[in-house]
């Protein structure tokens, strides 16, 4: 017990110090945890060497992590992403597992070994592209609608995934023949499938049970104490586990069950704040006992593995995302950054082949290159993604000729009659100029521009004159009569500037501007210092939410008055609904 608490303080220590360091150089945390793991561990230093302890955490940790993914897990997300995201994610994970499978096969990786190889490469990180796309606050961009919505795709696709390699064994590989119940039934292949039919069957019915007559009574007398609902929360996750593990399924499946349960309940909130502080302190044991793992003994020449994943995650795993993009109908510009977003493997990935190590399935060699490259791949997305003009503009040459391939489609997003000059010009479908386009169609000659081609067709079905394009796109500028425009309104997400060229905005007020001197153009901007810019490119008014949302909130709290308060909060909610005169009020 000495030895284990001791190396649970050094691994909590290492996680803390390497996690400052990782912060410091902009990467994910994860990454500073496994390599607190590899440093602490036989790999580098081998001050933390007993590996029964290290097992003992790794097991622990995955089982509380996986507890606390089905209690946060939202399948209604599905709902909310959109068709797109989620076609494109069930292709995608489909396809990337079967080339990683075809190319482990090819090499003699073996067939399980080999559908982990395919599955690691299909999961991009959540955690990372989350990160980075809050920190450029592009999360409602097309291209961070689209990668978030194939991320979630891709972590649910992940769980069940590893709910079906968790019954894998290695006694599975091994043994000529499997019995159920104490009887041989002969063929491996046909006697596994019937034992993870029947247990799984039984599994199951017993849970079912077991959520429908005795957890409901459980928590009915625990609610009232934080303790008891504490401690019965984690006696369901133990007691889940533990059936799950009778049945030959992995422990961490039964305690996900146990979770998604939880997370269904009436109660859910109160178990969540409850157990929510677990998920931190266990993330960070399992990937920093991952790191423990690693060692370089016996490491051979794993050239072939690396070569694998790094194809497949980092060049195969954006090219068929780009390509069912285009599929979709997705501009090149488009397609290439949403890509590029998923380009590198995740966490899920590493949490699969920790499941397999334990399981016996795959070897510490298999871990140590997952875990590698993944690292690797990480960074080196994080420089992607933070550079992805530069990126998209280097490899313009070669993403060009696509269009050709697929064709642009523009009868499907395109109905703009002949010889039409719009007076009122809004590019970017928001929850905002949906109304106001809405209110205008049957006033003014509008047109929509919009690069995304779900909303461009939604309006083109509407009668609306809509043309699917980018900003950026010089062939719009030719193709349309900007001339007589009366306002122009932009409320894309703008792109920043690069060597190559402007951002969004900036180029399309100085195209306006070079043909219509007087049009009034009204830009968003996400800073104070780029609608600067935006004014001095020719903008007649750049509107910066966070500096409105600012100047209101001042303007309230000099409003002394509270019943001035509640009237002007009564007359936004209306607003809300109606146009009520909340800011001639204010």
């Amino acid at each position: 017990m000495g030895e284990f608490l001791v190396t649970l303080g050094l691994m909590v220590i290492g996680a803390s110090a390497l996690a400052l360091l990782a912060k410091w150089c902009k990467q994910p945390l994860i990454i500073g945890y496994v390599l607190a793991g590899i440093i602490l561990g036989p790999a580098v230093t081998g001050i933390v060497h007993d590996w029964e302890p290290i097992l003992w955490v790794s097991e622990l940790a995955l089982i509380f992590l996986m507890f606390i993914i089905g209690l946060e897990l939202d399948l209604n997300k599905i709902r909310d992403v959109g068709k797109v995201s989620v076609l494109v994610g069930l292709f995608q994970v489909t396809i990337m597992t079967a080339l990683g499978w075809g190319a482990g096969m090819l090499f003699g990786f073996g067939t399980i070994p080999s559908l982990y190889i395919g599955l690691v490469i299909a999961f991009s990180s959540t955690i990372l592209v989350v990160k980075l796309l809050d920190e450029r606050k592009e999360t409602s961009s097309t291209v961070g609608e689209l990668a978030l919505g194939v991320l979630i795709t891709q972590d649910i696709l992940a769980v069940l995934a590893l709910a079906l390699v968790g019954t894998f064994k290695s006694s599975v590989v091994d043994v000529p023949s499997v019995t159920l119940f104490g009887l041989d039934l002969g063929s491996p292949l046909l006697t596994t499938s019937v034992t993870i039919l029947v247990n799984g069957l039984l599994f199951v019915a017993l849970a079912f049970l077991f959520f429908k007559y005795i957890m409901p009574w459980l928590f009915k007398n625990t609610l009232e104490s934080h303790e008891l609902l504490f401690i019965s929360s984690i006696a369901v996750v133990f007691f889940l586990a533990a059936l799950a593990g009778f049945f030959q399924f992995s422990l961490a499946i039964g305690s996900f069950v146990a979770g998604i349960a939880l997370s269904t309940a009436t109660y859910s909130h109160e178990v969540v704040g409850r157990v929510k502080p677990l998920k931190d302190f266990f993330l960070i044991l399992f990937f920093v006992s991952l790191g423990l793992q690693i060692t370089f003994a016996d490491f051979g020449s794993p050239y072939v593995l690396i070569g694998i994943l790094f194809v497949g995650g980092m060049v195969l795993k954006p090219l068929v995302t780009f390509i069912l993009l285009k599929l979709f109908d997705y501009n090149n510009h488009t397609a290439f950054l949403t890509s590029l977003n998923l380009a590198q493997m995740g966490e899920f990935g590493l949490i699969l082949v920790a499941s397999g190590v334990l399981a016996g399935v795959l070897t510490a060699q298999t871990l140590t290159v997952v875990v590698l490259v993944t690292i690797i791949s990480m960074v080196l997305s994080t420089y992607f993604i933070e550079y992805d003009q530069e990126v998209y503009h280097f490899f313009r040459p070669f993403v060009e000729p696509w269009d050709r391939i697929f064709g642009t489609h523009p009868e499907e997003v395109r109905n703009v009659p002949d010889r039409y000059a719009p007076e009122i010009i809004i590019f970017g479908i928001t929850l905002v100029t949906a109304d106001i386009i809405t209110m205008l169609r049957n006033k003014h000659r509008i047109l929509v521009i919009d690069y995304n081609p779900a909303r461009a067709i939604s309006y083109k079905e509407q009668g609306i004159p809509t043309i699917c394009s980018d900003a950026i796109d010089i062939d719009l500028y030719e193709s349309i009569d900007f001339s007589k425009a009366k306002f122009v309104v932009s409320v894309i997400h703008d792109t920043s500037d690069t060597v190559y060229g402007p951002s969004s905005n900036a180029f399309l007020i100085r195209k306006i501007r070079n043909v219509n001197k007087h049009a009034a153009i009204i830009v968003t901007s996400k800073t104070e210092d780029r609608g600067k810019k935006f004014y001095k490119a020719g903008a007649t008014v750049v509107l910066t939410p966070a500096i409105m949302g600012k100047r209101i909130l001042k303007e309230l709290l000099r409003v002394h008055d509270v019943k001035k308060l509640q009237h002007l909060g009564a007359l936004y909610f209306k607003e809300m609904h109606h146009d009520a005169p909340f800011m001639k009020e204010l």
